[in-house]
């Protein structure tokens, strides 16, 4: 999000939408895991790194039709910038640090993920009475009711209030 890219989680219960990631996660288990001794994490990293390229460069994928990923692979066109930009809240946003997970709001505290630890989200009032929008950067992450002391919502989306 840092670098202005939308997560995108699949969804509870609905393993259907993590299909890549279990035929990827199968293959490596059956390709490494279960025929090697992984003695420390240095070689583990060793045998990861084999894998993925023999995965990549060596190995045909059926979804590919039998094309290795490497032939249809492209480097992105955007170039990571070498230091993340410091994000400024317009007029109107208050600030809040996530502290091991939580923020508070009128001394009630909102479980947001400890993946925005140590980072400031904003709060502003929403048009929907008792309501405060959460946001990260240009993103908005939830909605709470803080008269219920409740989300309403928590799933993440570009805020065109402050693209």
């Amino acid at each position: 999000m840092q670098l202005d890219i939308l997560p995108i989680h699949g969804r509870p219960f609905h393993p259907q939408t993590q299909g890549k990631d279990e035929r990827f996660n199968r293959t490596l288990n059956e390709e490494v895991l279960k025929h090697k001794e992984i003695r420390d994490l240095a070689h583990a990293q060793e045998e990861f790194d084999i894998f993925r390229s023999c995965y990549n460069n060596v190995r045909p994928h059926g979804a590919l039709k039998l094309d290795c990923p490497v032939q249809h692979y492209k480097p992105s066109c955007r170039l990571l910038p070498k230091t993340i930009m410091e994000w400024v809240y317009p007029p109107g946003f208050y600030t809040r640090k996530v502290r091991k997970g939580y923020i508070s709001i009128k001394r009630h505290e909102y479980y947001l993920g400890e993946a925005l630890s140590g980072l400031e989200v904003s709060l502003r009032e929403s048009s929907l009475q008792s309501c405060m929008n959460v946001y990260y950067r240009n993103f908005k992450i939830a909605r709470i009711n803080v008269d219920e002391k409740t989300f309403m919502f928590r799933k993440i989306y570009r805020a065109e209030e402050l693209g």
